[in-house]
Formats: C-alpha cells, sequence, structure tokens
C-alpha cells in the first residue's frame, strides 16, 4: 500500500509560494491499492488547497494508477509504461 510522504517545500523560496506543502505518494502499479489513501489526502487538500498540493509519482506505472491519482485531484507525474 502506497504511504504518503509529507514535504514541506519552504527551501525553494519562492515569494508567492513560500508557503507551499506537498503531499507525495509514491506508486508503482498501485491500482488495487492507491484508493485507500486518495480519498483521505483529497479531503486534506480540500481543507487547505491554498497551500497544498497532492503529487503522485509514477514509477512505470502499466495499470489505472494514473487514472485514479487524477480523479482524486493529485497531479500525477512521472514515467508510465
Amino acid at each position: 500500500m502506497p504511504y504518503p510522504i509529507f514535504f514541506q517545500s519552504n527551501w525553494i523560496r519562492m515569494k508567492s509560494e513560500s508557503d507551499r506543502k506537498s503531499v507525495i505518494t509514491p506508486a508503482q502499479n498501485e491500482e488495487n491499492y492507491i484508493e485507500g489513501c486518495l480519498p483521505s489526502v483529497a479531503a486534506a487538500v480540500k481543507r487547505v488547497s491554498r497551500s497544498l498540493e497532492h503529487i503522485v509519482v509514477l514509477n512505470r506505472c502499466t495499470d489505472r494508477t494514473e487514472t485514479l491519482a487524477t480523479r482524486y485531484g493529485a497531479n500525477p507525474i512521472g514515467e508510465t509504461g
């Protein structure tokens, strides 16, 4: 099961995004498990949407992980298939 990693990007120090935080979820073919964590992260993002983003890092996924991440409002990045 994928476990989100909480990351604070203050070290980048961009004026407009100095308080931005990211939830990073690494994933490799997690379609059978990722729906266990995506709804709770999506709810947190809605509560603090101005300063929180959810990134799902795809590691050569060949299943529906990217589709599910997008469905729950995450930003999927990385390599597929």
